[in-house]
């Protein structure tokens, strides 16, 4: 697939019952929407990232990894979309990402940084605070 053919796709992605889960949810977090807004453009940036770097585990921030799992948790929807962006299913491995223990302060609140740049009114870019790449 061609990037700009991916990057159409991320910006077509409708992420909006994620969203949903993470502000209004009793299971969920209970996200203001601006804190919804910032996890959701690094979780496209994320998703991003596998594309471009597809041989390489990459390790999420605290805050995408609560919005990858509110995604994982709307089961038909993360594999439709893992097939639609990727052509492959997305597993999250706990051990291999070295997130087994998130901070309880990101269960209630992702953190308050504003990205550089806010997704999709410009193109996608990787802060290096978004995620690491396990070696």
């Amino acid at each position: 697939m061609h990037p700009l053919e991916f990057e159409h796709r991320l910006q077509c992605l409708d992420l909006e019952p994620i969203n949903h889960y993470l502000m209004f949810s009793n299971s969920g977090p209970r996200w203001a929407q601006h804190e919804v807004e910032i996890a959701e453009a690094a979780y496209r940036q994320f998703h991003l990232k596998i594309k471009q770097c597809p041989n390489i585990s990459i390790t999420p921030s605290a805050y995408i990894d609560i919005y990858w799992h509110a995604h994982i948790l709307h089961t038909r929807k993360y594999a439709a979309d893992c097939f639609y962006l990727h052509g492959r299913f997305i597993h999250h491995d706990l051990e291999s990402l070295g997130e087994a223990n998130i901070p309880a302060e990101f269960t209630s609140r992702p953190v308050q940084e504003q990205p550089s740049s806010t997704y999709p009114k410009s193109r996608l870019r990787i802060e290096p605070a978004m995620c690491a790449v396990n070696t």
